[in-house]
């Protein structure tokens, strides 16, 4: 049971809901080991596992939050410290609401990311598909008998039609099916070992368009993430580290590392940040009012919220470029088809 409870990977709506129903039990007086066994009976088969995993780790002696670091997939390092500080400070019930919050804004904004990209990554799939299968299927009969009329061939029919005869052969088709199983193999450790994975989320942020929004989710993820900390007792100079953690992007997390470093020397957070160049200017300022005003983590969670504000305009420019663009190759598409089986046609008919 262990290792396949080690195995599970919770999404953040469960998250949520575990974090808000633990906080309202330890609230209404429930001992944890009774709250966590309720929680059990009421949670899906795979993340029950965790949970009564949770309570055998506890009856063996072993605080919650040492229990929870020994399933990383389930629980973050982000959640695990805030725990730990939440039961040392005796505000576990505020730090468990505050943890259910950011679960829910994070998934909150993952899901108006998804539903705004959703139509244009569809129009873009729909397209290479139709590149693939319609050649083959609809237009090979056509082809066949242009070339059996032994007339010269424009190059754009020789070229589609080429192409038709490749897909309908079983050994090209199969070497296709090895290639996308290769390559989702090859995707697959690229995002699970941590030095590539580096790689692939700067890849991703250098992206035209599309970079400046996962750069956008990364600042927003931040900045809730260091607010909470904060208010829930944690110095700068360990939330900070912790923070740059929670949002799960290697890359941001090793282009901004030398604000720890800087913070800890002594400069203001504000400065600190700046100097990474990875956080746009409408955050630095905000800290640094925060800062002069003597109200950081007020002004770190109102840069969130401006930061949210601006993730959604990013997104729409995002979809507005990715729209007709998806709608253009399409067009090509179908219209270097239609060209393509049209052409000959026209000729044999003016020869006749």
């Amino acid at each position: 049971m262990a290792r396949e409870a080690w195995k599970v990977q919770l999404d953040l709506p469960r998250k949520a809901t575990f974090y808000r129903a633990l906080s309202l039990m330890f609230n209404s007086g429930l001992q944890l080991m009774n709250a966590l066994e309720a929680l059990a009976d009421t949670a899906d088969e795979e993340f029950s596992l965790v949970i009564l995993e949770l309570c055998t780790k506890l009856e063996q002696g072993q605080t919650l939050h040492h229990a929870m670091a020994q399933y990383p997939r389930a629980f973050a390092k982000f959640d695990v410290s805030l725990v730990e500080i939440g039961f040392e400070t005796g505000s576990i019930t505020r730090v468990l609401e505050r943890l259910a919050e950011i679960s829910e804004k994070n998934n909150e904004t993952q899901q108006k990311v998804r539903s705004a990209l959703i139509y244009p990554i569809f129009l873009m799939v729909a397209c290479i598909l139709m590149a693939l299968v319609v050649p083959p299927l609809l237009f090979r009969g056509l082809f066949d008998f242009l070339i059996s009329l032994d007339v010269g061939l424009p190059f754009i029919t020789r070229l589609v039609a080429g192409f038709s005869h490749s897909l309908s052969n079983p050994a090209v088709s199969g070497s296709l099916c090895v290639a996308a199983i290769l390559v989702t193999i090859l995707v697959q450790q690229l995002t699970t070992n941590p030095d590539s994975r580096v790689i692939v989320f700067e890849v991703i942020h250098k992206a035209p368009a599309f970079g400046e929004v996962w750069e956008g989710l990364a600042v927003g993820r931040f900045s809730f993430g260091l607010a909470l900390m904060m208010e829930t007792g944690f110095p700068l100079h360990q939330a900070l580290p912790l923070a740059l953690r929670s949002t799960d992007d290697p890359y941001f997390e090793s282009k901004t590392s030398s604000a720890v470093q800087a913070v800890i020397e002594g400069k203001y957070l504000s400065d600190s940040l700046k100097e990474t160049g990875a956080f746009p200017d409408i955050v630095i300022q905000a800290i640094r009012v925060g800062e002069e005003s003597g109200d950081t983590v007020k002004m770190i969670r109102h840069a969130a919220t401006l930061i949210e504000g601006d993730l959604e305009r990013k997104v729409d420019a995002c979809v507005a470029m990715l729209e007709p663009l998806s709608l253009l190759i399409m067009g090509v598409l179908v219209g270097t088809t239609a060209v393509a089986a049209l052409l000959p046609l026209a000729k044999i008919v003016q020869g006749l």
